[in-house]
């Protein structure tokens, strides 16, 4: 019965994994881990009898041992590691207020001149709070990249503007490649601007801890307003960010 439930789980795990590939044709290391990952668990329990032959193997001598013992130990740590930039994660989206904030959109992929699902998502929840409140301001920050006819915070202002959110309440910075560089960016045009420096961040919930790490290296009092992700995609870009953060974080 075990065995015909860690097939079901790895089967499964890879198909939750190749849905952006087969349905949007989206390819990254998040997906490409996750489904190493589904993959070895799905082979170990179709062929569990072999690969438990051979840790016997293994391990009938010292150094075979060693080498067991070190490789659990790797993986439980990869694991544990993953477990804690998921509460960390967690925890930066609910790093919310309802101060005065200048709100900061930041951008996500462009298709030609359409914008992506994950990119709507955030443009909508920004939206929603500039609607609640007439006050507010919102820098749109993102270049323009490969594939994309204009930049990221020209489709997020077209977006907006389309929606009935006033010109004047929107400032774009059409430089950035990255999140780095958003809100680099993001805080020159807070200080030419005369903008509030302490900001709210507006991207996916996945997204916003990275984002806090950099805004936080930037001296940029910030808080989080978190946009949904879909489900299809979540866990793919969910295991992507957590390379992202350890690269903001050591490297």
């Amino acid at each position: 019965m075990l065995r015909w439930f860690f097939i079901l789980f790895g089967a499964l795990g890879m198909a939750w994994f190749l849905l952006p590939v087969c349905t949007a044709l989206i390819v990254n290391i998040g997906n490409v881990t996750g489904v190493i990952v589904f993959g070895l668990i799905l082979c170990g329990a179709i062929w569990n009898k072999a690969l438990l032959r051979r840790i016997r193997t293994l391990c009938a001598s010292s150094a075979g041992s060693v080498c067991f013992g070190a490789i659990v130990c790797i993986i439980l740590c990869i694991f544990l590691l993953a477990g804690v930039l998921g509460i960390q994660m967690i925890r930066a989206c609910a790093k919310q207020d309802q101060e005065d904030r200048t709100l900061v959109l930041l951008g996500c992929g462009v298709y030609g001149e359409r914008p992506s699902l994950m990119l709507v998502e955030r443009m909508q929840k920004a939206y929603e709070w500039m609607e609640t409140h007439p006050d507010s301001v919102c820098v749109l920050s993102g270049g323009k990249g490969a594939g994309e006819q204009i930049s990221e915070a020209e489709a997020m202002y077209r977006w907006l503007t389309t929606k009935g959110i006033a010109p004047s309440r929107l400032y774009k910075e059409d430089q950035s490649t990255s999140t780095r560089e958003n809100l680099l960016y993001t805080k020159k045009i807070l200080q030419q601007e005369n903008l509030s420096k302490r900001i709210r961040i507006v991207t996916n919930e996945f997204h916003e801890y990275r984002a806090g790490v950099i805004a936080d290296k930037l001296e940029l009092d910030h808080c989080a307003l978190p946009a949904g992700t879909a489900w299809w995609l979540f866990p793919t870009y969910v295991v992507r960010e957590m390379y992202g953060i350890l690269s903001e974080r050591f490297f």
